[in-house]
Order: structure tokens, then sequence, then C-alpha cells
């Protein structure tokens, strides 16, 4: 096989196009996370708004009722998410004092087995406790665009409604673009919906487990495991960290090793057991493409993009099986093919 000069420059074009994508993408990452987390909502927000149409509701009522459920619920999470996060800012100067008298406590036991410890006197608990003022910071920085991605979701909705006609309009006979945006959106929908159950599961069972230890704040912890659960591979792992450092810092080092004993058993029955029965084949990426776009998109566009990895990726997937030229790239994102006999 002899590969033609036009395919190499063609390729080379391709690839820095895709590069120069790339980094406007992360350069505008401040206006680019709004809009994809505004996608994604209107995505998720098409079906009970098509479903009340069907029913006999006007474009308008149904998407004022969509809209409308849309802020209860996120008023709430808000709401309670705020209040959360204003009473462990407060009560961060207490923890680390008890975080002090913990780390001696854990020390001078070292000691006692023959352990140098000279190391560990130099761990500095203000950069901890600098950090959980960072990463609270952020929360409250991402709550900030709330308002602005409801808006955005809003106008997509209306658009939504009329968005097939465009379609037919814009490529008149030709129903591949239709076919493909439909492809999406299921796609998108069905791997939430299933990831929406797996993740309210964790969510409740590691409130259960943190409530009956005593830790502060369960529900918050509840909370974040929910909704960390949707970022493939290292989502949980980062939600139990908060929750272990406080029994740490509350109950002792025994009851810290218990509290991620449950996190670790509770994360490997829902995503080794529970997840690949209900999910089967329905991201339609192998387990490689999943961690390395976690990565990928992580980089872009920083921890939303984390969030984001498996529906963008999937969406990319899909926009590559819908040229010949590249359905190699799509078979290659997919799962593994089992032989038939």
């Amino acid at each position: 096989m002899v590969i033609k000069s036009k395919d190499i420059s063609k390729a080379m074009i391709v690839t820095a196009s895709a590069f120069v994508i790339v980094a406007g993408i992360k350069a505008s990452a401040i206006i680019v996370i709004p809009i994809l987390l505004s996608i994604l909502i209107a995505v998720l927000c098409s079906g009970p708004m098509f479903w009340l149409q069907k029913h006999g509701v006007s474009k308008t009522i149904a998407i004022i009722l969509v809209t409308f459920t849309i802020l209860i619920i996120g008023s709430f999470l808000i709401s309670f998410i705020a209040s959360s996060v204003t009473e462990l800012t407060k009560a961060l100067p207490e923890y680390q004092a008890k975080l002090n008298v913990e780390l001696k406590s854990v020390m001078y036991k070292l000691e006692e087995y023959g352990v140098d410890t000279s190391n560990f006197m130099k761990i500095n608990t203000n950069s901890i406790i600098v950090f959980i003022k960072k990463a609270l910071s952020s929360l409250g920085g991402l709550l900030s665009n709330t308002l602005l991605i409801v808006i955005t979701v809003v106008f997509m909705l209306f658009e939504a409604a009329g968005f097939p006609h465009k379609l037919k309009r814009a490529f008149g006979t030709t129903e591949l673009p239709a076919t493909n945006m439909a492809k999406i959106a299921q796609g998108i929908k069905r791997y939430l919906a299933l990831k929406f159950f797996t993740s309210f599961a964790t969510g409740m069972l590691i409130f259960v487990w943190v409530f009956m230890l005593g830790i502060d704040f369960p529900i918050l912890w509840g909370l974040l495991a929910f909704l960390l659960n949707f970022v493939p591979t290292i989502g949980s792992i980062i939600a139990s960290i908060p929750a272990i450092i406080l029994a740490f810092i509350n109950l002792g080092l025994g009851f810290s090793v218990v509290t991620g004993i449950g996190y670790f058993i509770i994360n490997i029955f829902i995503s080794n057991i529970i997840e690949p029965r209900i999910m089967g084949q329905g991201v339609g990426l192998s387990a490689l493409v999943v961690f390395v776009s976690l990565l990928f998109w992580g980089w872009v566009l920083g921890p939303v993009g984390m969030l984001l990895s498996v529906p963008l990726t999937m969406t990319m997937k899909i926009a590559l099986e819908s040229n010949e030229s590249t359905e190699w790239l799509a078979v290659l994102l997919g799962p593994d093919v089992k032989k038939s006999d």
C-alpha cells in the first residue's frame, strides 16, 4: 500500500486543526464550561418537555414547567450547599486545632513503636486548611454561574422544539445530521439516567454510613459522593477524602480507617457489580478510552471537564461514526468486540 502525499497533507492539516481547536477551547474555558453544562442540562430536560408536548401541553407552558422544576431543584441544592459550606468554613479553625492534637497523638504512638517522626513534625496543618478554603471558594464560584446556565437552558429548550425543522431545511432530504443529533442525545440521556441511578445509590449509602459513624455534615458528604460519582474512576476517591479527614479530626485514626473502608466497599459494590449489570455496553466506550478522556478533558476544562468527559467523548465517537474516513477511529474508541462462534 502506497501512502499518497495528498493523504499525508490532509492528515497533517486535520491534526493541526485539532490542536488549534483544543487550544482555543482551553483558552476560552471560562465561556465554554457554562455553555457545555447548559447543553447537558438542556438534553436532559428535552425529554420531559417533548413528553408534555405529546400530551397536549403547549411548547411555552412545557418549557415554563420544566424550567420551574429546574429552578426548584437548583435552588434547594444551592441553598443547602451554600449553608453547609458556610458552616464548614466557620468550623475550620476548630478543626485545625483538633487536627494538630490528633497528629501529635499519632506521632506519640508511632514513637512508642520506635518510628522516627521527625519528618512528620514538618507537616503544616495551615496548608491543609488553606487548601480546603480554596476548594470551598472554587465551589462557590461554580455556583455563581447557575443563573447564567439556567437562562441559557431556557433559550436552548425554545430552540430544541424547532431544531429538527431547521435541520431539514438546511440539509434537505439528507437525514444523516438529524440522525446523528438524535443518536447523541439518546446516548447522553441513557448514560446520564443510568449514572444518576448508581450515583444516587452511592450517595444514599455513603450518607447512611457516615451518619452511623457520627461524622459531621453527613448529608453534604452523601451529596458530594452523588455528584462526584459522575466523574469516572477518580470521582469516588476524591469524594471520600473530606469525610476521612473529618473522621480523623473528630473521632481519631481508627474511625478514619473505618470510614475509608466503608467508602471502598460501597464504591466497589456499585462500580464493579451494579453498574456493569445495568449499563452493559451502554456507554459504548472502552475502559481505557474513558480513563484517557477523563485526563484529557480534565486538562482542557478543569474539574468540570472530568464531569463532562464521557458525554463529550460519546459525542465525538458518534460524529466519527458518521464519516467513512473516520469510522475506524470510532471503532478504536468503542469497547472490545467479542468474537462470535
